[in-house]
């Protein structure tokens, strides 16, 4: 599972305009001249609450700083402010493989809440933080930690997309990837960004997936490890291979899954584990005779790359081996996974487990 988290201003809406114009209508009516260029100088990534307090100290007027944010949301409210180009079909792609999404603004809650509402996002975001949300503003990572905190992710998890230097200095802070979005006409330095792009529409699925990718470390397995391969196995079959199982299947199948099984080692046994930061989220294994044992990966770490690393050490030191083909017999679940590795499917078959019949797929790749 992993999340990306959007600031609102310059990421999701194109808002500047309209900001400025608000502001300075606003600040009018107090009797100050604020110009475009100290907007663009100062303010244009700032967001209003940062804003009103700046600006007021800035041409020493004395003003409630509560109803001038107010007034300063009644006046932008029904203004034209556009979604950026690629933000739509970005947000439903990642929304339909399951990204968790939240919004994190240093804008008011009232505006950030009215721009979801009018480009109809809600059921897009069930996690929204703003400045009012008693948190410091950015370049302090309180906003992106909360965020994550909502959506009850790890930061390391959690992917960011900022225009502003203090927005990805944020969320660099808080342990999170960035992208960083080059807006016309912000002069922001987002050179500590691990992407950056000129347009929305240059962030997809491939980009995002990338910077997600966990720091995988396959090492070969030790006794000591049993315990926690045979829990991650057993969730394995329990929430994933249960989609193509019976229940009487997946009953007899975890019978298998003790940490006996794992701890006793076979003659001849190449086994392998897959960690990320310590923690064990993948398992395989290959005889000397190269009959491929198991691949199994972590139920929460589906689609990460995961079982293809652990794949290509298996190949690799198998072919160093001397081994020239590896065989298998794939639960239907990863029948796909394998073809697409080069695996060649040769027949259905049947694994006896006390007595009953699991199906499987035969299958086999020639190493070179």
């Amino acid at each position: 599972m992993r999340a990306v988290i959007f600031d609102m201003d310059g990421v999701l809406v194109n808002s500047i305009r309209a900001h400025y114009r608000s502001f300075r209508k606003l600040f009018s009516e107090m009797g100050i001249n604020y110009s475009l260029k100290e907007f663009l100088e100062h303010d244009i990534t700032a967001g209003t609450m940062n804003v009103i307090p700046r600006v007021l100290k800035e041409h020493n007027k004395k003003g409630n700083v509560k109803l001038l944010r107010k007034r300063k949301n009644y006046l932008v409210k029904d203004s034209r402010i556009p979604l950026f180009a690629g933000v739509l079909p970005l947000i439903k792609q990642l929304h339909m493989e399951g990204f968790k999404l939240a919004v994190a603004s240093g804008g008011t809650k009232p505006f950030v809440r009215l721009m979801i509402r009018k480009h109809k996002l809600n059921k897009y975001f069930p996690v929204v933080v703003t400045g009012e949300d008693k948190v410091r503003q950015k370049p302090n990572p309180d906003i992106f930690l909360k965020a994550a905190w909502k959506l009850k992710m790890n930061p390391r998890e959690c992917l960011v997309i900022e225009d502003s230097h203090n927005g990805v200095a944020a969320a660099k802070r808080a342990g999170m990837k960035v992208i960083g979005h080059k807006v016309k006409l912000e002069k922001q330095d987002l050179k500590r960004a691990d992407a950056i792009v000129g347009s929305m529409t240059q962030v997809n699925m491939r980009l995002i997936k990338a910077l997600l990718r966990p720091n995988v470390k396959i090492r070969k397995f030790k006794r000591e490890d049993a315990k926690e391969v045979a829990k991650m196995y057993r969730n394995v079959v329990r929430f994933v291979n249960c989609r193509h199982y019976k229940k009487k299947h997946i009953h007899v199948w975890l019978s298998t899954a003790t940490v006996k099984t794992f701890w006793k080692k076979e003659k001849g046994s190449n086994r392998y584990v897959a960690t990320i930061n310590g923690k064990i989220v993948g398992v395989g294994e290959f005889m000397k005779d190269g009959d491929f044992r198991r691949l199994y990966v972590h139920k929460d770490h589906q689609g990460e790359g995961i079982g293809t690393a652990l794949l290509r050490r298996i190949e690799k030191d198998a072919h160093k081996k001397g081994i020239k083909h590896l065989c298998l017999g794939s639960s239907i679940t990863g029948k796909t996974f394998y073809q697409k590795h080069g695996y060649k499917f040769l027949k259905n078959d049947l694994l006896d487990i006390r007595g009953h019949k699991l199906p499987m797929r035969k299958m086999k790749k020639k190493l070179k």
